[in-house]
């Protein structure tokens, strides 16, 4: 009898280990389901701080939304599927965020690279704005945005002039676009056009 008694013992032990396998795993498997949603390139969202010239609190920032003079149009990670973005997943210091509009900018031109540059991706034209064309850019919560590049560049660089002087300008911008990492980024815009060259 005890020998009966200490088989169903065992045998109760071994169905209650696999029944806490079984959960076990359907409870990881549901998880890493979840969070392969979240992480995909089809973001809806994105919990950042973002500060305007009125706010600088933190907020969930999602497509369609107006921010600033801007309405977002897309948001997905900046980095994705690399060693980097196993470190900082999406989120508030992993993102790209595209923004649909046109505002009016001031500010300082640079060309960047030079005559002799081959690769035409290391011979650009970046943009400084000014302090008050600044306050008119979303941009991340305590991070300052000095500089943006035109992904135009060559329009930039047509209508900036190939003498490749470094000035002050008002230009027209659309379609900016937020680039957050903890690596170095920059932000970018389409150049529409340049109302003034000093």
């Amino acid at each position: 009898m005890s020998v009966i008694i200490s088989k169903t013992k065992k045998i109760f032990f071994l169905m209650v280990i696999l029944f806490v396998l079984i959960v076990g795993g359907f409870i990881i498997y549901t998880a890493n389901k979840s969070f392969d949603s979240e992480s995909s390139s089809d973001i809806n969202s994105v919990s950042i701080g973002v500060n305007e010239s009125a706010s600088s609190s933190a907020e969930i920032i999602k497509v369609g939304e107006s921010l600033g003079e801007f309405k977002v149009a897309s948001i997905k990670p900046y980095e994705e599927n690399t060693a980097y973005s196993e470190r900082f997943p999406f989120g508030p210091d992993n993102y790209s965020m595209s923004l649909s509009g046109e505002i009016v900018l001031s500010g300082r031109y640079v060309y960047y690279g030079g005559e002799n540059i081959k690769d035409p991706k290391l011979d650009f034209i970046y943009f400084q704005p000014d302090e008050s064309s600044r306050l008119k850019l979303p941009r991340p919560q305590g991070r300052e945005r000095r500089q943006l590049y035109f992904r135009n560049n060559d329009l930039a660089k047509k209508l900036f002039g190939s003498d490749r002087k470094t000035g002050e300008a008002t230009v027209i911008v659309a379609n900016y676009i937020i680039n957050e990492f903890p690596t170095e980024t920059a932000d970018s815009a389409e150049l529409i056009d340049v109302i003034d060259i000093k």
